[in-house]
């Protein structure tokens, strides 16, 4: 039954995806240009560079946990599979809550910062699955990990979505998309393979310890970018004529917004 209701959601999922309806203006051959692919795209942005590359990372040593979960409950705290339905569903319910706080936060920077949180709120949750003497305190643990979860998958979509022209803006999406599915299959197979030497509990506890250092390794990488943008930012300012007004037409107030500044 369960994979029946499955089955029936993906269709509606297809449906709805059939019903999407968009214009473009059409633009002549002669006129298109060669434009760059979406990793290339990805790597130029001094934000989202690192940040797609931390999330790739995490997605490849954390997320093996996926395989022992279900060993982790029925066998090493001896529970039912009413108890691994109820953290599954736990989890995703703090998926729904990280989501909603994404939705919230307005600016790169902000939504950088929450990737980084939703991170090591994962991370800490590895290793809680990994401590937890009973099966009952995984319920918080399991919330703790979805809204990681959600913060992380809302706020690099819309990292990407924001920061992309709109004319690469599926490729950069597919790039993406390929960086963490790509990591995520090697994850599952390298999940595999550890359950036959470890026990689930130290397969969770090397993930949160992995997960943790991809975490500080992927902050200090922004913290290096934004200190670097901020430093580009103040030389343009200082270079920029002491007399020079705004330009015609144009309140001093306005100017085209810097992307590395903003990130």
């Amino acid at each position: 039954m369960p994979l029946a209701v499955d089955a029936v959601t993906f269709g509606v999922l297809t449906v709805a995806a059939a019903a999407v309806r968009t214009r473009r203006a059409g633009i002549p051959r002669g006129a298109v240009k060669r434009e760059r692919g979406g990793w290339a795209v990805l790597r130029a942005d001094p934000l989202l560079g690192p940040l797609v590359a931390g999330l790739a990372a995490f997605v490849l040593l954390a997320m093996m946990v996926n395989v022992v979960t279900v060993f982790l409950v029925r066998a090493t705290l001896h529970a039912g599979a009413g108890w691994y339905g109820l953290l599954e569903a736990t989890w995703m319910l703090g998926v729904v809550a990280g989501a909603l706080a994404a939705g919230r936060i307005g600016a790169d920077a902000g939504r950088a910062r929450a990737v980084l949180a939703g991170a090591a709120l994962m991370s800490l949750a590895f290793a809680g699955y990994g401590l937890a003497p009973l099966v009952a305190v995984l319920v918080p643990v399991s919330i703790l990990g979805g809204v990681g979860n959600g913060l992380v998958n809302v706020c690099v979509a819309t990292l990407v979505m924001t920061r992309s022209d709109e004319r690469v803006r599926g490729r950069v999406s597919a790039a993406l998309g390929a960086a963490a599915n790509g990591a995520g299959v090697v994850s599952l197979a390298a999940g595999g393979g550890l359950a036959a030497l470890l026990d689930p509990r130290q397969i969770f506890l090397l993930a949160a310890v992995l997960g943790g250092v991809v975490t500080v390794v992927t902050a200090a990488r922004v913290t290096a970018v934004r200190a670097t943008a901020a430093r580009a930012t103040a030389a343009r300012a200082t270079a920029a004529p002491a007399g020079a007004g705004p330009e015609p037409g144009r309140p001093s107030s306005a100017r085209t917004p810097d992307r590395n500044a903003a990130a």
